[in-house]
């Protein structure tokens, strides 16, 4: 079972799943014995069979990897490989994404099945479980990295090139490498305190980038801050209504579902209105750590 984010997934089949062979992953999957005690919130059945047929219209296709069309009253998911038209793996799943069959006919090892098969449950197809999921509950997935400091996590989000790698770099060189929870992919989930006043909690995932940083651990989100390399190092601030238009492009967001798309921009209007946002102008010189580091960010 994988646990992202708080969120319990589990895959099963009659056949042994073996468990991805990635670093990453490790902290995020969870031992046999201790899966068994959990209700998973995403229960995903493995089958070895080709999926049914669906000759519904596609909701989206990426052009690239997979596409989306309407099951029931459900979605599915059909995954391919570069230059192949015939998917390798399909994903029919209800509308809450709360329950969903994987159709991987191609993961049959020959002679003997009883040696299992690789559990499809990762990348991509777990993170975009995880986006349809969150998306109706009040949680995003951002391109950014994070850093767990003493008052709270710093989100730095930014477009890809935008600096994620290397601001985590410019904290490992600090010393700072365990504060880190992720270099690409940190999911975002809101909630209320006892006053009614919205939180914001940022995870770790096992989705990390070029730095591979994926850790499975959570902090209160104390600031937002906005990538963007300059000649200078400076903070500065930003209004909600400017961190809203930046949040988005750095957002994963099912932008082509009517009725998920909804409860993305109500998640991140939440968080730009509850969270202070800034514009994080840095050098490569690795000043900025200090900077930042040197601010109480309980009291932002």
């Amino acid at each position: 079972m994988l646990t992202i984010a708080g969120v319990a997934v589990r895959s099963r089949s009659s056949y042994p799943l073996l468990r991805e062979e990635n670093r990453a992953y490790g902290q995020f999957q969870a031992a046999d014995a201790a899966s068994a005690a959990v209700e998973p919130a995403i229960d995903t059945e493995v089958l070895l069979t080709a999926a049914p047929e669906n000759h519904a219209s596609p909701i989206f296709d990426s052009d690239i990897s997979w596409w989306m069309q309407p099951e029931g009253d459900g979605y599915r998911i059909s995954f391919r490989g570069k230059g192949v038209d015939r998917p390798h793996t399909v994903m029919c799943s209800d509308r809450a994404t709360s329950h969903v069959q994987v159709y991987a006919e191609q993961l049959t090892p020959a002679p003997d099945l009883s040696t299992g098969i690789t559990d499809p449950l990762h990348y991509p197809l777990d993170q975009i479980l995880l986006m349809n999921h969150l998306a109706l509950r009040g949680g995003v997935i951002c391109h950014a990295a994070a850093a767990a400091l003493e008052g709270g996590a710093l989100l730095f989000a930014g477009v890809s090139r935008a600096g994620k790698t290397t601001m985590s770099r410019l904290f490992r060189k600090a010393g700072l490498g365990q504060t880190l929870l992720s270099d690409d992919r940190v999911i975002l989930r809101t909630g209320e305190d006892e006053a009614g006043r919205t939180t914001v909690t940022a995870w770790g995932t096992p989705w990390p980038g070029e730095a591979q940083i994926a850790e499975n651990r959570s902090a209160p989100l104390a600031a937002v801050l906005f990538l963007t390399k300059a000649p200078i190092d400076e903070i500065v601030p930003i209004p909600p209504n400017v961190a809203m238009r930046r949040l988005m492009p750095v957002t994963s967001s099912p932008w082509y579902d009517r009725e998920r798309l909804p409860g993305v921009l109500e998640t991140c209007a939440r968080i730009a209105e509850s969270v202070p946002s800034y514009e994080l102008r840095f050098t490569l010189r690795g000043d900025i750590v200090s900077l930042l580091i040197a601010r109480d960010w309980s009291r932002s």
